[in-house]
């Protein structure tokens, strides 16, 4: 779990790095989808950042330094969901059949709300919501329903979604478009107070299989997870014991499994000031295991957790974090 974290230019506005979950992030509306803005005035005090292979949960407390209540908007973007390569893309959307495809909730203060969803799709720079809206389908590229719509569009309407790069020749039956989506809920943050939010969801994944080649040192897991050869050692034992679960005496043709889940961080650097105390912890579920990402400083607390503690954090990197199983069945809390 090394090297330290790299130094990142901060996100200014609501630019979701693909594919990631975020942190909250101040907000206004604005015409074509929300944009984040700074606070001058609202400190994140602490973040209790807790993440597994299937959950996420994270506690924070605010506290409005000014010298009057102040309202705002906070924005949490999901990951923006590509279009193209529907069959194939290596990404596990935990509802299909909801918009809040994560689960997603939130508590202020102990009280539960529920929050507003913005939706938008874009091919490329151009937003093509409204000409989804017009042959009514929906906008998440990788729901059923979105399928079945498009399934179902006439000649005329295909073509005029092929012909603005929406959709593929139809023999292939592929969406082009990009959904993003930011759930919104506003908070008042007294003067001077402390404020509390909490929310969790389950996270967007990667999903693939792991083969011993795949960590070796220079490939792309290798370097974006920071795979060094002890975590290298601790994953071939885990593709030797999936070998021995498929039976085959060649462990150099053997699969684990792997889920990759990012999480976007540096939205935190919206809010004013560092974050004054950032806790993380990653479980991975199950003692036969592997967890791996960019941090050298985290400590491991028990058979599937492991901890860091920060004290005025301000992230420069969004986090990427690799688990690895013999059993895909592992991935599940225990």
């Amino acid at each position: 779990m090394s090297p330290d974290l790299p130094t990142l230019a901060c996100l200014a506005a609501l630019a979701m790095a693909s594919p990631a979950l975020a942190n909250d992030s101040a907000a206004q509306k604005a015409a074509g989808g929300l944009v984040l803005v700074e606070s001058g005035t609202v400190a994140m005090e602490s973040e209790d950042l807790t993440i597994s292979p299937t959950r996420i949960d994270i506690a924070y407390v605010f506290r409005n330094a000014g010298d009057t209540d102040e309202t705002l908007t906070v924005a949490f973007p999901l990951p923006p969901i590509e279009g193209y390569g529907v069959d194939m893309q290596p990404v596990e959307l935990p509802r299909l059949d909801e918009p809040n495809f994560v689960g997603f909730t939130v508590e202020v203060e102990g009280e539960r709300i529920e929050p507003d969803l913005d939706e938008q799709a874009y091919v490329g720079a151009a937003n093509v919501t409204e000409l989804l809206e017009k042959h009514a389908i929906p906008l998440n590229p990788l729901t059923p329903a979105s399928g079945e719509a498009v399934s179902k569009l006439s000649d005329a309407a295909y073509a005029e979604l092929e012909g603005a790069g929406l959709l593929a020749p139809r023999d292939f039956g592929e969406a082009l478009w990009r959904y993003e989506a930011s759930f919104h809920f506003d908070v008042t943050f007294p003067a001077g107070e402390p404020v509390e939010v909490r929310h969790s969801y389950q996270p967007v994944a990667g999903m693939s299989f792991l083969s011993a080649a795949d960590v070796e040192p220079g490939t792309d897991l290798s370097d974006t997870y920071c795979i060094d050869a002890g975590t290298r050692k601790a994953l071939g034992a885990v593709i030797r014991k999936a070998a021995d679960a498929a039976g085959t005496d060649d462990p150099s043709n053997a699969l684990a499994f792997l889920r990759t889940v990012p999480y976007i961080l540096t939205t935190a650097n919206n809010w004013s000031g560092p974050i004054g105390r950032f806790h993380l912890t990653i479980d991975k579920a199950a003692p036969g295991n592997v967890v791996s990402l960019c941090e050298n400083r985290i400590e491991k607390i028990g058979p599937t957790r492991f901890e860091v503690t920060f004290e005025d954090y301000t992230p420069a990197r969004d986090l990427a974090i690799l688990f690895a199983a013999p059993d895909p069945a592992n991935f599940q809390a225990r």
